[in-house]
């Protein structure tokens, strides 16, 4: 696991557990206000585009990929007049390592977007809605040497490993499934806790993208590679819980 992607688990983490979701105002208040926010944290499996990467691949020499990943992400949303979502939801591809003949290859990837929605069922502390989403995605192709070599080696020849990336205008639909528990903290009822879980299932779609690039130049006549595919994730927002926790 990179140091990257730890730093942005730890900050998405404490960014969707600390979010105020303002207790009262959660999705099952739906009769009562017309405002309401939550976080959640998420996990789950995407599709990745990945077959005329793993055709170029191949005749490269290099091990290819199978087409579902893990993801790992979070989101935030806020509903209007009881009716309308707007949000935003992060995810992350949990990276995939191949080892071939002195080589490691990796792949992950990432998508963020906005996304808008309308309450289409409610009952009670259950609703469901579609949503439709627009946003970025990135792909990222790391190959390194895996053979043990001297620090003069690597003096003399820096370049032995590279890292391409491509990014791509991403439209997203789906719909969400949430359920809502209450609690409170006394027998009083003064303070209530509201622990929620959902199931969020879509289709991504990659309409235009950009050329792969290095750190240091644009990669042109690449293959075909892009978040274009299904996805399924298991979503959770215990904010309250967290909070009162780290209090």
């Amino acid at each position: 696991m990179s140091l990257r992607f730890l730093i942005t688990i730890i900050l998405s983490f404490i960014l969707f557990t600390l979010a105020p979701d303002h207790g009262e105002c959660q999705f099952n208040d739906i009769a009562r206000r017309e405002f309401g926010f939550t976080s959640y944290l998420s996990v789950g499996l995407s599709g990745i585009d990945v077959s005329n990467l793993n055709t170029d691949l191949s005749n490269s020499g290099y091990p290819s990929f199978n087409s579902m990943f893990g993801s790992i992400g979070g989101g935030m949303q806020a509903i209007i007049k009881n009716k309308f979502i707007i949000g935003m939801n992060y995810q992350r591809m949990m990276k995939k390592n191949k080892t071939g003949d002195n080589y490691r290859t990796s792949l992950y990837g990432s998508s963020r977007s906005i996304e808008f929605g309308y309450i289409m069922f409610s009952k009670n502390t259950q609703h469901m809605f579609p949503f439709f989403g627009i946003g970025l995605q990135t792909i990222d192709l790391a190959i390194h040497e895996t053979v043990n070599t001297s620090f003069d080696t690597v003096l003399d020849v820096p370049g032995r490993g590279t890292k391409l990336s491509r990014n791509g205008l991403m439209l997203d639909i789906g719909i969400q499934f949430n359920s809502i528990k209450e609690a409170y903290d006394n027998s009083e009822g003064r303070e209530r806790r509201n622990y929620s879980w959902g199931v969020r299932a879509g289709y991504r779609y990659i309409p235009w993208h950009l050329d792969w690039k290095t750190e240091q130049s644009n990669v042109n006549d690449g293959p075909q590679c892009s978040l274009t595919g299904p996805y399924i994730t298991v979503n959770f927002s215990i904010s309250s819980l967290l909070r009162k926790i780290l209090k």
